[in-house]
C-alpha cells in the first residue's frame, strides 16, 4: 500500500482543524446569542416591574450579579424562570 503524499495529509489535517475551529466558533456564537436573549428578556421584566428604563434595569441586574460573583446571564435566567425574587435586587 502506498502512503499518501505528505502534502495531501497536511491539507487534510488543516481542513479538519479548520472545521473543528468553525464548529467551536459557531457554538460560542450560539451561546452568546442565547445568553443575550435571556438578558434582554430579564431587562424587560425588570423595567416593566420597576417602571424604569431598560438601561436602569440592566445596571441593577449587572450590579446584583457582580456583587454575588455570578454571570449576568445566570441571574437573568433565574428572573425569567421566576426562581429569583426581583425584590432582592436593589434598584432606584
Amino acid at each position: 500500500m502506498q502512503t499518501p503524499p505528505l502534502l495531501y495529509v497536511d491539507r487534510r489535517q488543516e481542513e479538519t482543524r479548520d472545521f473543528g475551529q468553525e464548529q467551536l466558533e459557531k457554538t460560542q456564537l450560539q451561546r452568546a446569542l442565547s445568553s443575550r436573549i435571556v438578558i434582554e428578556q430579564a431587562k424587560g421584566v425588570l423595567a416593566e416591574r420597576w417602571s424604569v428604563t431598560p438601561d436602569a434595569a440592566y445596571e441593577a441586574l449587572r450590579t446584583y450579579a457582580r456583587a454575588r460573583r455570578v454571570r449576568i446571564s445566570d441571574c437573568a435566567r433565574h428572573i425569567i424562570d421566576q426562581t429569583l425574587d426581583t425584590d432582592e435586587i436593589p434598584h432606584a
